[in-house]
């Protein structure tokens, strides 16, 4: 019972009790519907002030950077609800100072006392004329955690006593009560909401994947299979519960895929990059490169296997065909006489191929090096300058011949032929070419165009060759004004020692007078076999027929010295005939 001269009489003070659980009454029967918290707030309010015994109710929460919301709001005032009041601090007014304990302390806070209160109303409830006497907030508490408060203001002074204050509990602890339940359901659809969300999200990735993902159970059944997993295989997602996986491998394939899925599970370490062979439902084989992950529950306990494979059967074939293509490539190379290269964008080379381990190593040292550091000399006009500039100028080249001597002594002839290439952006990127050697045709042919042109017997220049020469001097001395000598000379009595002593005594005579006539000659001058016991001599530089004379008496004396023939002395004589050019003619 209140106590005190302002205090009701206890018939009015029961009535206000009844009201008071009235009120708790009808708020438990309205959080039975299951109302929405906006609705739940506003009811309760107005079921408050309808009864009369406050002159305003309000529902207030935290709002955001210590502000407080007032979440609904009855009786005698100008404000509504949603409206920010100010934000809690301990040096605001007394009213304002009760609900910030509310929320710090979780504990009822009572002004019994509030119309001397020297403060301003700090929530802006601006009332019509009408004096408080008494105020309270009281917590709305779930789990020791604020939900919120209920304000109360009374018209009369010490209006909050305790039985009074223990029904406004009841009345709290309801609307907590239907709050929280209201936010677990609302935590409960937000997580189904998030869960299917995800789910979602989840399955329209695998959709947008062009890779095959596959989960399954630990025998291998079948779970969740995206579109491209029955796509690369030939089935629709209808087709599910034709799948059994040891149906669609072969027998080899069945029994490699069981122990590579086993051994995941034994050592729970996923496999990646693993080759698979699927059947399509044609019938055909799907190369597949995949990988295996092993799947665990909330416990951490397996419950099957889940990944990802992708379709390379067009990636296999043209690995094959390429591996096919270098295999032929290795093979014509084994088999060909002809040596294969590259280089790089700066003609340098980094790949020789050949057959020959012994001859490859003849172009094995031009590794890294550029065609004209290789020591090679090049028998093209323009030399080496000539071929830099047309590689420069990325022009392919044939049958280039380089020559040169080996350490043995021997020279050695290589054939090169090669062209630029080109990536599939038109960037250059190299040559590519072979080469042959043909050290054995350049030899031949040098031969044949040395029996051409030289006797066989002595080593000399043949009438051919001498012609030739001659008719080269010629001009070269009217353009500088210089003469020259030709001597004709004719051994005596050869005619009679290769008679009498035979055609290898006559043989030996004019490789013995060859010598000799070669040594009394300079360097300049050339010698050459007309044909039987005929020479010719063509002195260069002659400067008269004094100087002739002088070459001719040597050649002279040198035949007349005696010689051994099949074990005989045996002495020679010459003739020498000179004519002087320009004196005695100017052509042959």
């Amino acid at each position: 019972m209140p106590n005190g001269s302002n205090s009701h009489n206890v018939n009015q003070y029961q009535a206000r009790l009844l009201t008071l659980q009235k009120i708790v009454i009808e708020t438990q029967a309205t959080l039975l519907r299951g109302t929405k918290p906006e609705s739940l707030y506003q009811s309760i309010c107005d079921s408050v002030f309808d009864e009369g015994l406050f002159l305003l109710c309000a529902i207030v929460s935290p709002g955001a950077s210590n502000w407080i919301r007032v979440d609904a709001v009855a009786g005698e005032a100008q404000n509504s609800s949603g409206v920010a009041c100010r934000p809690t601090a301990s040096d605001i007014p007394v009213s304002a100072a009760q609900v910030d304990a509310l929320f710090r302390t979780g504990k009822i806070c009572v002004s019994n006392d509030f119309s001397h209160e020297k403060c301003e109303n700090p929530w802006q409830f601006e009332m019509r004329h009408v004096t408080v006497g008494a105020a309270a907030a009281i917590p709305l508490l779930s789990n020791q955690h604020s939900l919120g408060g209920l304000l109360l203001y009374a018209r009369e002074e010490q209006f909050f006593d305790d039985q009074t204050l223990t029904l406004l509990h009841h009345l709290a602890d309801s609307i907590a009560s239907a709050l929280a339940h209201h936010e677990k359901n609302i935590d409960r659809v937000c997580a189904e909401d998030s869960l299917r969300l995800s789910e979602v999200k989840y399955r329209t990735i695998l959709e947008t994947l062009d890779e095959a993902y596959y989960e399954v159970d630990l025998k291998g059944r079948p779970v969740l299979n995206n579109s491209a997993f029955y796509r690369i295989l030939g089935y629709t997602g209808d087709n599910i519960g034709e799948f059994d996986y040891r149906n669609h491998h072969t027998q080899e394939m069945a029994e490699r895929m069981y122990q590579a899925f086993h051994a995941v599970f034994l050592t729970g370490k996923s496999r990646q990059s693993m080759y698979w062979e699927f059947l399509h439902r044609n019938g055909n084989i799907v190369n597949a490169e995949g990988s295996i992950n092993l799947t665990r529950n909330a416990d951490g306990e397996p419950i099957g296997f889940s990944g990802i494979f992708r379709d390379v059967t067009a990636r296999r074939k043209a690995e094959t065909a390429l591996l096919a293509s270098e295999a032929r490539f290795r093979a014509l190379t084994h088999l060909s006489s002809d040596w294969y290269w590259e280089q790089d964008h700066q003609f340098r080379f980094t790949q020789v191929q050949g057959r020959d381990e012994e001859r490859d190593a003849i172009l094995g040292d031009v590794i890294g090096r550029e065609l004209w550091e290789s020591g090679f000399n090049i028998e093209a006009e323009g030399g080496w300058e000539q071929h830099r500039s047309a590689v420069v100028n990325l022009l392919p080249f044939h049958d280039i011949v380089l020559h040169r001597v080996l350490p043995s002594g021997a020279p050695i002839y290589i054939s090169i032929s090669g062209e630029p290439v080109f990536d599939s952006s038109t960037q250059f990127i190299g040559y590519r070419g072979v080469s042959r050697e043909i050290t054995e045709k350049k030899v031949a042919e040098e031969r044949i165009q040395y029996l051409a042109t030289h006797d066989g017997l002595t080593g000399l220049p043949n009438r051919v060759m001498f012609s030739h020469l001659l008719s080269l001097g010629i001009p070269v001395a009217a353009r500088y004004k210089r003469n020259f000598a030709v001597l004709f000379i004719d051994l005596d009595r050869f005619k009679f020692i290769n008679d009498t002593l035979g055609h290898d005594a006559g043989d030996k005579l004019l490789q013995e007078i060859t010598a000799r006539f070669k040594q009394t000659l300079r360097a300049s001058d050339v010698i050459a076999r007309l044909g039987g016991d005929e020479f010719v001599v063509l002195l260069q530089e002659t400067v008269d027929a004094s100087h002739a004379s002088i070459v001719a008496r040597k050649l002279l004396a040198a035949a007349m010295q005696p010689l051994s023939l099949m074990g005989q002395d045996c002495r020679v004589t010459a003739s020498i005939g000179v004519a002087m050019y320009p004196d005695d003619g100017e052509d042959e």
